[in-house]
């Protein structure tokens, strides 16, 4: 069973989506930027080699970040919009 949050993210120094994570067999993520474009990305959980805090100059717009850094592309910035407690949650559900 997938489970879903509210989120943004965004890829390596790309725009800043608002939308969703599906945290399933991969992560999906889904939303649009502040111009109305959509944008979404799936990434295979064994994709993912390391998951890091991002330092405070790092974060989307102040909030709690994790970058995900992924073989074979971009590291991948995410920060729940569900309060700082979501992101300790996603950060124990990739690593296990």
């Amino acid at each position: 069973m997938a489970r879903t949050y509210a989120v943004i993210w965004r890829i390596g120094q790309g725009p800043i989506y608002v939308g969703k994570l599906e945290l399933g067999t991969a992560v999906t993520l889904e939303g649009g930027d502040e111009t109305g474009q959509r944008a979404s990305a799936v990434i295979a959980r064994d994709k993912i080699k390391a998951i890091k805090v991002a330092r405070n100059s790092a974060r989307l717009r102040g909030r709690r970040t994790l970058i995900f850094v992924r073989s074979g592309g971009s590291p991948l910035a995410v920060a729940s919009l569900e309060g700082a407690g979501t992101a300790l949650e996603l950060f124990e559900h990739l690593e296990a």
